[in-house]
Order: C-alpha cells, then structure tokens, then sequence
C-alpha cells in the first residue's frame, strides 16, 4: 500500500484503466446502436451507417448474413474488422460461414 502512495500516478493510471476497461471492451449491437455508435467503428462511413439504420428500422437483423445481405459493402473482411471493434447481430460475433464450412 505505501508503495502505491509513493507512486501516485501509476496507482490512478490503474485504477482508470480498471473502471474503463468494460466499456472498451463492451459490445456494439447493430439491432440497438445509436448513429454515433456506428459511427464510430472503422470501416463504416456515414452513408453506410444510414442503410444500415434504414434497413433495421424495417426490420432488426437476423444475424451477420442478413446484415450483409441487406446492408451494402459489408464482405467478409469489413465484417470481420467490426466484429473486432465489437460489433455484434443478436449478441454474435461474425464468424465467415465460408471459412467455418470449409475442410480442415
């Protein structure tokens, strides 16, 4: 403990870090998520963020086919890197149906 004390600006950069992380680390869910939300993810420009809006206001997304079906330039690879930012459909994450079917 008085070690801590003695090093007062690593103690507050852990604790800021340890009541940060949840957030950093939350999931984004496409069916919920706010314009700015969306925004914020890489891979996604304003234009798209409003199909992706329009066409949940029509009807929520089943999950990452449907998104991408429905949803303009979302291939496997931007799919990918916003499900790294922590995008989810229904609380998944993206996983390519092509690379999960194909042999080993």
């Amino acid at each position: 403990m008085t070690r801590l004390l003695r090093q007062p600006s690593r103690a507050a950069l852990c604790a800021c870090f340890i009541a940060l992380a949840p957030a950093l680390c939350a999931a984004i869910e496409v069916n919920a998520a706010s314009r700015a939300e969306l925004e914020q993810l890489g891979g996604l420009g304003p234009s798209k963020v409003e199909r992706m809006l329009l066409q949940r206001e029509r009807k929520p997304f089943a999950d990452w086919a449907d998104l991408q079906r429905r949803v303009g330039g979302l291939g496997a690879k931007t799919a990918e890197q916003l499900s790294r930012e922590g995008l989810t459909v229904n609380g998944q994450p993206y996983r390519d149906s092509a690379a999960a079917s194909a042999p080993r």
